[in-house]
């Protein structure tokens, strides 16, 4: 097959709540073909449950590549468009960082943070509800509840939580690369002059706890880059989930319901929600460090593969009747939040966070509907997020 033949990624659709995945027809025929990305380069595309799960594990697939400048890109976002990290050392650099950091998103960590997501989730709804209707549940609760709790946590001040939000969209620019990266600039000046105020006032916020690790002996760029990383993906992934994910139970009446008379479906209506919400792109990139077979392909070192997760999570033969969305599922296999080494530490966070507010949100406004059709609402399009600019409600 020539360049010009190979399939071109599209970008993800969140309207495409109920219609079937991305590539099926590609992934029935095999679990991995050659694609063009949308930066216009080629890539491997992983699509099969079985084979995306074990990539996520395999250590001979990195985010570094030993040619940086020439290596094939998914997109023009400065994050997760193209490679990161320092090749040579790339294996320990996550090591270190999983030992720093992972601690505070332990289950212990979470049970600390629950009085303090319960009291925000309430001060959000009581806004809501108070707003005319129909209300904007992205702007009132969805966006600021990930967003607040991210900067808490980080020592961000809260009234900069507008401006960092500005600050990630800019980033998540799949599709200009001088905007993506003149923003993650205008990041790294913001979280240089934090970590600086936290050396020297420290508190209890994990940019503190950075400063204060290891006797003190991190140095500050080390410190602002894993800031950063932890700020922007600490909120810019768990908003879609919360706006997605409603709009897949209101889309869905009977689930909408059922989950109501029953609240202990909550866990597992959550599984069902990240299995299949479009919320993300889905595109995971990874650098072959070797030559390597993927699904009876070659993949020679260097080059491009992208794990779709999205198709992943819709493979008939891991979850029975896939397009079906059904709160009763089990077992429910998915892989939204990775797998192995490089399962997302922030995953308990955000679990908790739906958790709450799902817990919250619904009983409180049963009534809770779109208050436009869903495919008339404002979707955000060409970002590392699949989402809405606007979640329009009314009860």
């Amino acid at each position: 097959m020539t360049t010009d033949e190979l399939p071109e990624l599209p970008f993800a659709c969140p309207h495409a709540l109920t219609i079937p995945p991305r590539y099926a027809e590609l992934r029935e025929q095999a679990p991995i073909h050659r694609v063009i990305t949308p930066a216009g380069d080629e890539a491997w595309l992983a699509l099969g449950h079985k084979v995306v799960k074990q990539l996520f594990a395999d250590r001979r697939l990195g985010y570094s590549h030993p040619d940086p400048d020439n290596a094939p890109r998914a997109s023009d976002s400065v994050w997760f468009g193209g490679p990161s990290g320092v090749y040579e050392t790339e294996e320990a650099d996550h090591a270190k960082q999983r030992r720093l950091i992972q601690p505070y998103f332990s289950p212990k960590r979470m049970r600390t943070l629950r009085p303090r997501l319960e009291e925000l989730t309430d001060q959000l709804l009581d806004e809501l509800e108070l707003s005319p209707q129909p209300a904007d549940l992205h702007a009132i609760v969805s966006f600021p509840l990930p967003a607040l709790m991210i900067c808490e946590l980080l020592g961000v001040p809260v009234e900069d939580h507008q401006l960092i939000r500005r600050i990630s969209l800019g980033i998540s620019d799949m599709t200009d690369g001088e905007h993506s990266q003149a923003s993650l600039g205008e990041l790294y000046a913001y979280m240089s002059e934090l970590t600086r105020k936290k050396r020297k006032e420290p508190g209890e916020d994990l940019t503190s706890t950075l400063c204060l690790a290891e006797g003190g002996t991190l140095d500050d760029e080390y410190i602002t880059r894993q800031a950063m990383m932890m700020v922007f993906a600490g909120h810019e992934a768990t908003i879609p989930m919360i706006d997605i994910g409603v709009l897949m139970l209101l889309a869905h009446p009977k689930a909408h319901r059922e989950l109501l008379d029953d609240m202990s479906l909550l866990p597992m209506a959550l599984d069902e929600i990240l299995r299949i919400a479009p919320h993300s792109e889905g595109w995971a990139p990874r650098y072959a460090k070797q030559d390597l077979d993927i699904g009876g392909v070659r993949v020679k070192a260097g080059e491009l593969v992208l794990l779709d997760r999205p198709s992943a999570d819709r493979d008939s033969e891991v979850h029975p009747d896939p397009e079906t969305f059904d709160i009763r599922r089990s077992p429910n296999p998915h892989i939204a939040f990775g797998q192995g080494d490089h399962y997302c530490m922030g995953a308990p966070l955000a679990r908790l966070q739906l958790e709450i507010l799902f817990s919250r949100l619904l009983p409180r406004f049963p009534g809770l509907r779109p208050a436009v059709p869903i495919e008339e609402m404002p979707a955000r399009r060409g970002k590392l997020t699949a989402g809405f600019q606007q979640v329009l409600v009314t009860w």
